[in-house]
C-alpha cells in the first residue's frame, strides 16, 4: 500500500507540475511520526479544488482542460490507503503556485 501511496503522489506532481516547475520530495520525522511530503511549482489548485482533491472521480478544472489523462481516483486511493495505516494525507498551496500534498504516518 505505501507503493502505491508514493507512486500516486509522485505521478500527480509530474503530471501536473508546469513543463519546467520543480518537483520535490521531503521526510521529516517526528517522535510520533514521518511526513512525506510532495511538493511542485504547478499550477496548483484552488481552495474550493483543494476541498475536494480526495474525492472519488474529481479533478480539478485545470486539469481536466489540460488533456492530461486521469479518472480522479488516485488520490482517493492514496488517502484511503493511508487512511488503513493509521495514516492522513493532506493537500495545501505550495507558495504562489504548486501543490504540497503530506503524507503522515504513525511510526
Amino acid at each position: 500500500m505505501l507503493i502505491q501511496i508514493f507512486w500516486n503522489l509522485f505521478a500527480n506532481e509530474l503530471k501536473y507540475a508546469a513543463p519546467v516547475g520543480k518537483v520535490a520530495v521531503e521526510i521529516e520525522e517526528t517522535h510520533s511520526s514521518v511526513k512525506v511530503i510532495f511538493s511542485d511549482e504547478g499550477p496548483g489548485m484552488t481552495p474550493r479544488e483543494r476541498k475536494y482533491a480526495f474525492s472519488r472521480y474529481f479533478r480539478a478544472k485545470g486539469m481536466v482542460d489540460s488533456g492530461k489523462g486521469g479518472f480522479g481516483i488516485g488520490l482517493c486511493v492514496a488517502r484511503d490507503f493511508a487512511r488503513s495505516m493509521k495514516g492522513e494525507i493532506t493537500v495545501a498551496a505550495n507558495g504562489v503556485t504548486g501543490s504540497k500534498f503530506t503524507l503522515e504516518l504513525p511510526k
